[in-house]
């Protein structure tokens, strides 16, 4: 059991980063590149919005 847990927080972990990779990519699509932009964008204060886009999931 405990090799399957691992797995799936494995999986999930990468499930994330292919997650913020498309988001990241998306707006450099649309040349949505500064933290305000972001923010603006995701209707988010900028931090907040550039925070949840670089942290680190353990």
């Amino acid at each position: 059991m405990p090799g399957t847990t691992k797995r799936d927080h494995q999986a999930e972990r990468l499930q994330a980063i292919r997650l913020r990779y498309t988001i990241n990519t998306h707006l450099e699509d649309c040349a949505v590149a500064t933290p305000a932009a972001i923010g603006a964008a995701t209707g988010l204060p900028a931090a907040e919005a550039v925070r949840l886009l670089t942290r680190r999931q353990l």
